[in-house]
């Protein structure tokens, strides 16, 4: 995505960027959201990158090293690097749309802290407690609670619960689209970047939540066999 997005001219660029200037100020959008620019702090290191990337609260130095754009819901401002991945200027805007003018797209969004923790959590779950997948009792039973429920099914719970985000970011995507359309009519080329653009930052949502999901089946897997090769040796 930032790589597509940062092979633009600097001339289109500009373009983008005054465009996005006077999208803002459009009726739907003027006085409820700012759009403010980051300067970009050259070669910040890959240790400095790191630590944004790590924190849940970093996406504000990621944006100040060109590295990613936002829209912080607080104070309705979208937050863009100066000079950088223009073309996502409008997937922001969309973000902007989804807060302030839909009621599903609000409660997605803010959502989204609280859903990817409890991702996480049912992640660790699933990893941490000792009884295996489908663990059964002395008498055959299956196994039933509610950390047992998580453990057997911890993959698909981890990746569904990132699936509200994913359709919020659909929804900023497409409403991102539409108001390119609408401002970049004399630049079809650019009208088309923003929508692959969208897509791959889209797709990089799905993958997320595709590659959490088979992580942690994968990783309970792993650990609950080498708990049963543990479990043997102590027992022979």
């Amino acid at each position: 995505m930032y790589g597509y997005n940062n092979k633009l001219p600097a001339d289109k660029v500009k373009i983008l960027e005054d465009v996005a200037d006077k999208a803002v100020q459009a009726k739907d959008l003027k006085d409820i959201v700012k759009l403010e620019r980051l300067e970009v702090e050259k070669n910040p290191g890959i240790k400095k990158i790191i630590q944004s990337f790590a924190s849940p609260f970093g996406v504000r130095d990621q944006i100040r090293y060109g590295l990613n754009a936002g829209f912080d819901n607080f104070t309705n401002t979208i937050l863009m690097p100066k000079g950088k991945l223009a073309l996502a200027s409008f997937h922001e805007m969309g973000h902007v749309k989804n807060f302030n003018y839909s009621k599903i797209g609000k409660i997605l969004q803010q959502s989204r802290m609280p859903l990817m923790g409890l991702a996480s959590c049912a992640a660790l779950i699933g990893i941490f407690k000792k009884d295996k997948v489908n663990a059964t009792n002395e008498d055959g039973t299956k196994k039933k609670g509610f950390t047992q429920f998580i453990k057997n099914h911890a993959g698909k719970i981890s990746a569904a619960l990132l699936a509200p985000t994913v359709i919020e970011e659909a929804m900023a995507s497409h409403k991102g689209n539409n108001i390119a359309k609408e401002v970049l009519k004399d630049a079809p080329e650019l009208i088309k970047k923003v929508k692959v653009n969208n897509a791959i930052a889209l797709l990089t949502y799905v993958s997320m939540a595709a590659i959490l999901g088979i992580s942690t089946a994968f990783a309970i897997k792993v650990k609950d066999n080498a708990q049963a090769k543990y479990e043997e040796k102590l027992n022979a």
